[in-house]
């Protein structure tokens, strides 16, 4: 049930959302979608993180979900801001893995690559849709749950990724996901943590 696992996710990201605020519309026919709760709280709070740091401080983020009409058996989940956007050179390669929208700022992370390997595991696609200076829209469709859905083993991504949180459920369920796409995990409980290990290991961390 999304709007139960949605009740979770304001508590995630926290302050993270620094001044924007968050819409959530949920169809009222709205079914059960396949996989499980933790993966899907996992991937709307990365999501709305993701929207927040493209949003100006006022802006606004919409969380939806509804029956794909076209399509039955089937539910649209997305996630859309007004924020800077994507530029559309980098636009094709946002889901790659360990490619960050952020690069000219020296950054990486597996961002969008984790997200649609977890949704593809479901059996589900991701398409993204964005426009600099107006805002990008995400949108996840995946199966409602139900008895003869077929879920694909989840693709392998190699690497080493340093997983830092001040929350040990926080960390220990992303560990858990990373994990079973086949990634090593290095946990720092600190950002003074994190900076020993980076420090100390600078060319064994993908991310």
């Amino acid at each position: 049930s999304l709007p139960a696992i949605w009740s979770r996710v304001p508590g995630l990201v926290g302050q993270k959302l620094k001044g924007v605020s968050l819409a959530a519309r949920f169809a009222p026919d709205l079914p059960p979608i396949v996989g499980a709760g933790e993966l899907w709280a996992q991937v709307l709070s990365a999501l709305v993180e993701n929207a927040a740091e493209a949003s100006r401080e006022g802006g606004l983020i919409e969380v939806g979900a509804a029956p794909v009409t076209a399509t039955a058996g089937q539910v649209r989940v997305w996630v859309e801001d007004r924020g800077r956007g994507i530029p559309a050179t980098l636009l094709p390669h946002v889901m790659e893995p360990f490619h960050s929208s952020r690069a000219e700022e020296g950054t990486a992370a597996l961002g969008l690559a984790l997200i649609a390997a977890i949704v593809e595991s479901m059996g589900g696609t991701v398409t993204i849709v964005s426009t600099v200076g107006a805002g990008t829209r995400v949108e996840i469709i995946v199966p409602q749950a139900g008895p003869v859905v077929s879920v694909r083993a989840a693709p392998r991504i190699e690497g080493t990724v340093l997983v830092a949180d001040d929350d040990s459920a926080v960390r220990g369920s992303t560990r858990r996901t990373l994990q079973r796409l086949g990634l090593d995990v290095v946990e720092a409980d600190s950002g003074s943590a994190a900076r020993t290990e980076l420090l100390h290991n600078p060319g064994r961390l993908r991310a």
